[in-house]
């Protein structure tokens, strides 16, 4: 078992509020760090990618779309 960081569990709770909408990466950052955050849109992919790996087999709900972010599909 892999437990989650704290802001992957926000991050969780962002894409579920927000179930079925595509959510583009800046606004993770704006979520997540209050646009405060001087990266790229990269760390979002990566942070992502770590998240559905803790996520298991339910980290396939975590969708990609091309072109707009990510969305969450229970």
């Amino acid at each position: 078992e892999h437990p989650l960081a704290p802001r992957e569990v926000r991050m969780l709770k962002f894409l579920a509020e927000h179930a079925g909408e595509s959510i583009a990466r800046e606004a993770f950052i704006d979520f997540l760090w209050d646009g405060e955050y001087a990266g790229t849109t990269r760390s979002i992919d990566q942070a992502i990618w770590r998240l559905r790996e803790k996520l298991g087999t339910d980290g396939r709900k975590i969708k990609t779309v091309h072109g707009a972010g990510y969305a969450y599909r229970p």
